[in-house]
């Protein structure tokens, strides 16, 4: 979070119980420390709310888009265009959310990326008040990508940093971090965090032990990881390997004509069964 990059779309993608405010202030705090030439886009915040963060507010403009009649993603792309060619500039938009609500997500991913190929372009929204598959599509969008959860385990809040460049050969980059917010400065303190490794279950005699129950190592794992790993996908005895011995379900084999130690169907015929005809089907008349 700490080295996040003022290019392309960089998007905080939020949730309802984990806010991304206190990042983005910290994103354009560090912008404005930079030099950077800023306008930032009041359509919930307000200037006297922003200030107070800011360590050097002289280079920061606030444009007030609740006020006037224009349309507000018009602006977005009539500020941009504004700041086109400038070599350290930044586009900030408080809250996409509030957008997404009056005009969906489709026509706020267009006007949000259209607007960052004339200058980088910063804002946030809330995940949880879209579908999924449109969530996903605004995220397709970004360049930097920062999305806020909480561990599972320990509580912490944590950053997934993804970082994509699109130019060949293209990369996709991610960092995991862990960060605390001091609740008087909201200066924010970040960690890199490594979350604890899954453990593998025992292999037992179970037949239907699946494959999928095996620890399988991440593409980042460790030689050492994609040794045991290796180990304890070669223990696992699968159900068809097993049935070839005495102690399967079934005998397969047919040159050991081996009686069948498993389950077996057995019939037994009631009064009406016609076992003895020689044509089973003539109650059907044909």
């Amino acid at each position: 979070m700490q080295s996040l990059s003022f290019a392309g779309l960089i998007l905080i993608d939020e949730k309802r119980d984990i806010s991304g405010r206190p990042i983005w202030l910290s994103a354009v705090n560090r912008a404005s420390k930079l030099g950077f030439q800023t306008r930032v886009l009041l359509f919930s915040e307000t200037e006297n709310d922003i200030v107070p963060h800011l360590s050097n507010h002289q280079n920061v403009a606030f444009i007030d888009c609740l006020d006037g009649d224009s349309d507000p993603l018009s602006m977005i792309q009539t500020e941009a265009d504004g700041l086109a060619g400038q070599s350290r500039s930044l586009l900030v938009v408080d809250t996409a959310t509030p957008l997404i609500r009056q005009f969906g997500t489709n026509k706020v991913s267009a006007a949000l990326y259209y607007a960052s190929q004339s200058c980088p372009l910063l804002t946030r929204f809330r995940r949880d008040i879209v579908p999924e598959v449109e969530a996903a599509r605004l995220r397709g969008l970004a360049t930097t990508l920062l999305t806020l959860n909480a561990d599972a385990d320990t509580g912490k809040q944590l950053c997934t940093t993804l970082t994509f460049k699109k130019a060949a050969p293209a990369t996709i980059r991610e960092k995991v971090e862990s960060y605390t917010i001091d609740p008087e400065t909201t200066n924010i303190v970040s960690h890199a965090f490594e979350a604890k490794p899954s453990v593998a279950p025992t292999a037992t005699g179970n037949d239907f032990l699946g494959c999928a129950a095996v620890n399988r190592p991440s593409a980042s794992g460790t030689a050492a990881g994609n040794t045991r790993a290796q180990r304890e996908k070669a223990s696992v005895v699968l159900p068809f390997t097993r049935a070839q011995t005495e102690q399967g379900l079934v005998g397969l084999n047919a040159n050991t004509r081996r009686k069948p130690l498993g389950a077996k169907i057995e019939y037994f015929a009631d009064k009406d069964d016609d076992l003895d005809d020689s044509d089973p089907d003539d109650d059907l008349m044909y």
